[in-house]
């Protein structure tokens, strides 16, 4: 199934919108709007509304103008930072970079890669607003960072991105593994510097497809700065991980409901197996109290009692008969065995196969089934063997051996 991403940008006089579907590793423009920039809740609600409801289940990543946010720079790291020191020192870089903002009003994230640093700081009402005006059209927004991260990051192999977009201009330059960026107010003609596949697209569409298609995790999210935002990794999975709890307490709670019927209806089985012995007890032994579990012996006792089993009280069993027949049959391969007929009942059984005849004693290996058989305490084998052709016929009588 194919999946739906939406890049909504917020210039410094329009807003542009783009919706990619991402199937197989390619990714297909199928929808992009323009519109002009008036209050921000409602820029935003008008421009997602005009989304097909076909369309609206894309996650929604957005992308800011250098207006809208407090800081959007980049850095290179010092040598030797850790992931995670960079939380450390996020304050300490923006304090500095954010004019005129104070902290408790931000809401911003810095991510590490590549050696480089990069940060993304927003006001958090601002924020806020973002994320209800696209709530209220259906959206749910899973990042919030600058134009020229999400210009950079999409567009990796692209050495120098100029664009000029209502107000703004961003340039992006890459000299080999070193990248900067510049975003800066332009009034004039809106243009967009791009090659390759890229080159045929406007500059609203250029950079709407690059909000769509960044990869989240690889450039600063604003959304990680909320104060609502989850901190530590247990935060962040509270919500599935009580999900997951949620789904397996009702499956704990389905099997126990399901073992107890199953315990309840055995109980019932075993109360009326108990009531027909008992009764079957009283109707054949009346002489007899009834014991759980004493019918069987009884009925042996009777039988033997009466002459008809033998003196043992048990009679023949043709599964046993067979088993023993199994554990004393020889290896097929050496004597070239196969079997023709075998025919098991409780009294014994009949048995027609095929050997091969031995060098110097063609009746050695017929012979020797026989003798394998009779090692039996249970079998007692008598053979009967004929000469055809190139094989040696079989025919075995085997009767219960007499103790």
């Amino acid at each position: 199934m194919p999946r739906l991403h939406a890049g909504l940008v917020l210039g410094r006089r329009a807003i542009a919108l783009a919706v990619v579907e991402e199937r197989g590793g390619n990714r297909t423009l199928v929808f992009d709007r323009v519109a002009a920039r008036r209050e921000l809740g409602e820029s935003v609600r008008t421009a997602l509304s005009d989304v097909p409801a076909h369309l609206r289940r894309a996650d929604l990543r957005i992308a800011l103008s250098g207006g809208d946010v407090a800081c959007d720079d980049l850095w290179e790291s010092p040598q030797g930072l850790k992931p995670r020191e960079v939380a450390r020192i996020a304050p300490v870089l923006l304090e500095a970079r954010a004019a005129g903002e104070t902290l408790e009003d931000l809401s911003f994230d810095l991510s590490l890669e590549a050696g480089r640093l990069t940060a993304v700081a927003v006001r958090t009402e601002l924020l806020r607003t973002l994320v209800n005006a696209a709530g209220e059209a259906g959206f749910r927004v899973t990042l919030v960072t600058s134009i020229p991260a999400a210009l950079a990051t999409a567009f990796p192999t692209e050495p120098r991105i100029v664009l000029a977009w209502e107000g703004q201009e961003i340039e992006v330059k890459r000299e080999g593994i070193s990248l900067s960026w510049r975003s800066r107010p332009k009034d004039g003609a809106s243009g967009v510097q791009l090659e390759g596949s890229l080159r045929d697209l406007t500059p609203a569409q250029a950079i709407a497809f690059a909000a769509a298609t960044v990869n989240p995790e690889r450039v600063p999210n604003a959304l990680r700065g909320l104060p609502e935002a989850p901190r530590s990794f247990g935060e962040r999975c509270r919500n599935p991980l009580m999900a997951l709890t949620g789904t397996a307490a009702l499956l704990l709670v389905s099997l126990g409901l399901l073992f107890r019927a199953e315990m309840d209806r055995l109980g019932a089985e075993v109360k009326d197996a108990i009531q027909v012995e008992a009764d079957l007890v009283r109707r054949h032994f009346p002489e007899r109290k009834a014991v759980r579990g004493e019918l069987l012996r009884s009925v042996r006792d009777k039988l033997r009692d009466s002459g008809v089993a033998g003196a043992g009280g048990s009679s023949p069993s043709a599964f046993l008969f067979f088993a023993d027949l199994g554990k004393h049959f020889p290896d097929v391969e050496p004597l070239g065995l196969s079997i023709e007929a075998l025919d098991i009942t409780p009294d014994g059984g009949r048995m027609t196969a095929a050997v091969l005849p031995a060098p110097g004693d063609p009746l050695r290996n017929a012979s020797l089934l026989e003798a394998r058989l009779n090692e039996s305490v249970r079998i007692a084998a008598r053979g009967d063997f004929e000469i055809r052709g190139n094989d040696v016929q079989v025919r075995l009588k085997m009767d219960h051996r007499a103790k």
